[in-house]
């Protein structure tokens, strides 16, 4: 019986010592889906959580690791974007980055129009410390956003 208990308080102190990344990335999910209307979390695979909205084809949550830093990636339905496209991931990347929104959506914008100017190549640009990459192709946009850990 002694050693059951002693079993068992192990195992608590060992799960409680656990670092949580598991658990802070979901928390992360379910704070963006309460700060961006219409935004839902889907499945979680590995270090990435899939998030579905209308305006999005496809589009994820990447969480910190050691070879990855916090990141959200999206693809627009149509090849020229509506702009509520660039007003969800701005507030997204608003949510997940503690910045304000203006900066995130201007950082979105620079890089689409540099992105649409070179049709079919990735564009990679850096504004208020975060980096942005975008790719204008036939079915869609695609845009990453993600900050360096401080």
């Amino acid at each position: 019986m002694f050693a059951v208990f002693v079993a068992c308080m192990l195992a608590g102190v060992t799960a409680l010592t656990a670092p949580a990344y598991a658990n802070s990335c979901h928390a992360l999910a379910a704070e963006l889906v309460r700060a961006v209307d219409g935004l839902t979390s889907g499945r979680a695979v590995s270090s990435v959580i899939y998030l579905e909205h209308p305006q999005f084809k496809r589009a994820s949550l990447g969480c910190p690791s050691r070879s990855r830093a916090n990141d959200i990636f999206a693809e627009s339905v149509a090849a020229k974007p509506e702009a509520g496209f660039y007003d969800v991931i701005a507030s997204a990347g608003a949510t997940i980055f503690s910045v304000p929104v203006k900066d995130v959506r201007n950082g979105l914008l620079r890089c689409a129009r540099m992105s649409a100017r070179r049709f079919g190549r990735e564009v990679a640009t850096r504004y208020r410390r975060m980096t942005i990459t975008c790719a204008t192709r036939r079915t869609g946009t695609q845009i990453t956003v993600a900050r360096e850990p401080q």
